[in-house]
């Protein structure tokens, strides 16, 4: 009944995605349907979680490279020649604990190392601060690497680093 299945994402998904993200909108940027669509076709790591047949949980993952405006996809991009950049992960906030966010980030690792991709990286918002992601990402492996503020210094993100 618990049983968590890992998919590429499909358009059949972008609304549910879409759905998901507005849900975690304080923890996330937001992202209409066009954006998901661009950031879709740059990325080279797109699944979807499902869990009793329902899509639950996406990671959205972009390659060092692309033409992404993002301040923060930009300042990795300006400071490693290979990444991964995590764009976003959400999952459903009526199922956390279950550990979706493990296990997709468990096959994005694999991943990166199919690829020799040496680096994931990511950012969360520490002004103001998002307790969950920060334990989350330690949980990881994920280490601090700068700062930034955004958003005419209304909120600051931790930049953050996984070594593969």
């Amino acid at each position: 009944m618990n049983e968590i299945n890992i998919r590429p994402a499909t358009t059949k998904d972008f609304q549910t995605i879409e759905k998901l993200n507005q849900a975690a909108i304080k923890a996330t940027a937001a992202m209409d349907l066009k954006l998901l669509q661009t950031l879709h076709n740059w990325s080279n790591y797109h699944k979807v979680a499902t869990h009793q047949g329902q899509v639950v949980a996406f990671l959205l993952v972009i390659p060092q490279g692309k033409p992404y405006q993002s301040p923060n996809y930009r300042w990795f991009n300006d400071q490693y020649s290979s990444f991964l950049y995590v764009d976003r992960i959400v999952v459903d906030e009526h199922l956390i604990g279950l550990k979706i966010g493990t296990v997709l980030y468990q096959d994005l690792f694999s991943k990166a190392r199919e690829l020799n991709i040496k680096a994931i990286t990511c950012e969360y918002n520490i002004k103001p601060m998002n307790t969950a992601s920060k334990i989350f990402h330690q949980r990881h492996g994920f280490k601090e690497v700068a700062t930034q503020w955004l958003e005419n210094k209304t909120k600051q993100v931790s930049l953050q680093v996984a070594q593969i």
